[in-house]
C-alpha cells in the first residue's frame, strides 16, 4: 500500500483550511511524493498513462497558490486530462487506487471527480462513491446528485443506510445534512428534513460511533430551523438505548446550550427550583490577551434528594464592531447532593481558527439547567 499521511477523519478536517494556524499547511498532505504515489498506482491500472504529464499539473503557479479545497479540484482535474475520457473506464481505474489509500481526508479527490464529471453516469457513479467513501468521504459530492434529482437521490441514501458498511452507513446521513460545514447547503430539507428521517430513525442507535456522530449532528442542523421536529424526535428516541441516547444528548447540543426547556425535560434536567448559585466571582477584572481567566461558581441543592444539575458558563466576545457574541461552554452535568458544592474554573483566552479576539469589556454569565443564574465582566487588553 502507499505509504500516505494518516489523518483521523471527522468533521474538522475541512475547517482546517485557515492554514495560519498550523505549522504545516493541511493543503501540504498533497505533497509531490504523495501525487507520485498516486500516479504510479494509476499506471499500474492503466498501462497508457503518461505519468510525466500527471506530475507537470503539480508546478503551475496555480497549483502553488491554490488551498486546500482549491487543490482537491486541481488533481480531479489532472484525472480528467490524463485518464481515459470514458467516464466508465476512469472510474474503473480509479477504484483499486483509491482502495490504496490509507483512510483520511486525502482521498476525497475521487469523489470530487465523480462529482465534476460523473452527474450525467448516475449509477456508475452511485457505485463509484459508494467505493471512495470507505478511504475517505463522498458526502460532498452526493449533494450535487441530491440537488440534480433529491427524490432519486435520496432512494439511494436509504439503501445506503441499510449497508454492511459503516462508511456508506455514515454518508447516508452526512451526505443530506442539510447544513453540513464546507458543504452545498440543502435548502429543501433545511425548509423540510422529512426526506432524511428514515435513514435517521434507521441509523439512530448504530453500533459505530462514526455512523451515530453523523446522527447527532445532523439531527443538531434539522434543531437550527425546524426545532419541533428535532424534538419530537429525541423524545422518541430518547430512554431506549445507550446509543440513542448518546446521539441525543449530542444532537440536542444547541437547543441544550440556549437553555430550551423541552430539551432540558427530555434530559432530565428541567431547572430546579432547589438549586441555586449563592456564590459567583470572576477572579481577574483585566486580562491580557494569552493569559489565563479564572472563575469560580458556588451552587446550593437546598433538597433532601439528588439534583441533576447542567452548569455552563457563557462568556460575550467583544466583536471588531463594539457589539458582543454570546458562547456557550458546557462545565458540570451530574447529579450532585443536597447542600453547596464549589466548582472552579479557567480558560485561555487567545486567537484560534474560529474566534478572534478584540479589546474591551466582555460579559460572563453562570447558566444553571439551562437559566442564567448570575453575571459578570471583565476587560481584556492586548498588552
Amino acid at each position: 500500500m502507499m505509504k500516505l499521511v494518516r489523518l483521523e477523519f471527522f468533521r474538522f478536517a475541512l475547517q482546517l483550511v485557515d492554514s495560519n494556524s498550523f505549522m504545516e499547511p493541511l493543503k501540504n498532505m498533497y505533497s509531490p511524493d504523495l501525487l507520485k504515489s498516486i500516479g504510479e498506482q494509476i499506471k499500474k491500472e492503466y498501462s497508457s498513462f503518461d505519468h510525466k504529464n500527471w506530475m507537470k499539473h503539480f508546478v503551475t503557479s496555480e497549483w502553488k497558490v491554490a488551498e486546500l479545497k482549491q487543490r482537491v479540484n486541481l488533481i480531479a482535474l489532472a484525472f480528467y486530462d490524463t485518464l481515459p475520457k470514458d467516464y466508465n473506464q476512469a472510474i474503473d481505474i480509479l477504484k483499486p487506487v483509491s482502495n490504496q489509500m490509507s483512510y483520511g481526508y486525502a482521498g476525497v479527490i475521487f469523489s470530487e471527480f465523480v462529482m465534476l464529471y460523473g452527474r450525467q453516469h448516475w449509477d456508475k457513479s452511485m457505485e463509484a462513491m459508494a467505493v471512495f467513501t470507505q478511504t475517505s468521504t463522498a458526502e460532498f459530492a452526493i449533494r450535487q446528485f441530491i440537488l440534480d434529482d433529491p427524490k432519486k437521490a435520496m432512494r439511494q441514501m436509504v439503501q445506503w443506510s441499510k449497508s454492511d458498511n459503516h462508511h456508506i452507513r455514515r454518508l447516508s446521513s452526512e451526505g443530506c445534512r442539510p447544513r453540513l460545514p464546507w458543504g452545498v447547503k440543502l435548502s429543501m430539507f433545511v425548509n423540510d428534513p422529512t426526506p432524511c428521517l428514515e435513514i435517521l430513525n434507521r441509523l439512530k442507535s448504530d453500533p459505530e460511533l462514526y455512523v451515530r456522530k453523523s446522527v447527532a449532528n445532523h439531527l443538531n442542523d434539522i434543531s437550527k430551523d425546524n426545532p419541533m421536529i428535532a424534538l419530537q424526535l429525541a423524545k422518541e428516541w430518547y430512554g431506549k438505548n445507550a446509543n440513542s441516547d448518546w446521539v441525543v444528548k449530542h444532537g440536542l447540543r444547541g437547543l441544550l446550550k440556549a437553555g430550551n426547556v423541552e430539551a432540558l425535560k427530555i434530559l432530565g434536567q428541567s431547572a430546579s427550583k432547589h438549586l441555586s448559585v449563592t456564590q459567583h466571582r470572576v477572579h481577574q477584572k483585566k486580562v491580557l490577551l494569552g493569559d489565563r481567566i479564572s472563575f469560580t461558581v458556588e451552587i446550593v441543592n437546598a433538597s433532601k434528594h439528588e439534583e441533576q444539575l447542567r452548569l455552563e458558563y457563557a462568556i460575550d466576545y467583544m466583536k471588531s464592531n463594539g457589539q458582543t457574541s454570546r458562547k456557550v461552554f458546557q462545565w458540570i452535568n451530574k447529579m450532585v447532593e443536597p447542600g453547596a458544592h464549589r466548582f472552579e474554573k479557567n480558560q485561555i483566552l487567545k486567537d484560534i481558527t474560529t474566534r478572534k479576539h478584540y479589546e474591551g469589556k466582555h460579559g460572563w454569565a453562570v447558566v444553571v439547567n439551562g437559566e442564567e443564574k448570575g453575571s459578570a465582566s471583565f476587560e481584556l487588553h492586548f498588552e
